[in-house]
């Protein structure tokens, strides 16, 4: 039973992150919260097929960050320092990919 509910909880942390970014565009486009949270606005955009390897590329950056951070952290006195940069780093590279994905989807 534990191991099903973990499965249903991962299978909507995935779905919810999947929308975030379509939904920031929304937002960003629109400037209205309205515009986030409509169907009409962020269904054609995750549904769009330009939208999902970027989407799967920003979040491949950002767990290669991570790892890499966790890595750093090993390092004596620099460590803390090269973790956060390779976060910060990742972090930036995801968004791009993730509102390139976004950019695309809208233009087709």
């Amino acid at each position: 039973m534990l191991s099903g509910g973990s499965t249903a909880v991962l299978c909507l942390f995935l779905a919810a992150f999947y929308l975030v970014p379509a939904a920031l565009g929304a937002f960003a486009e629109n400037r209205s919260l309205r515009a986030e949270f409509s169907r009409q606005r962020v269904t054609p955009v995750a549904a769009h097929p330009a939208y999902f390897p970027r989407w799967i590329s920003g979040a491949v950056a950002l767990n290669m960050a991570a790892a890499l951070g966790s890595v750093a952290l090993q390092i004596h006195r620099a460590g803390p320092i090269v973790a956060s940069l390779a976060g910060a780093y990742g972090a930036v590279v995801a968004a791009h990919l993730w509102g390139l994905g976004v950019r695309r989807a809208r233009e087709r």
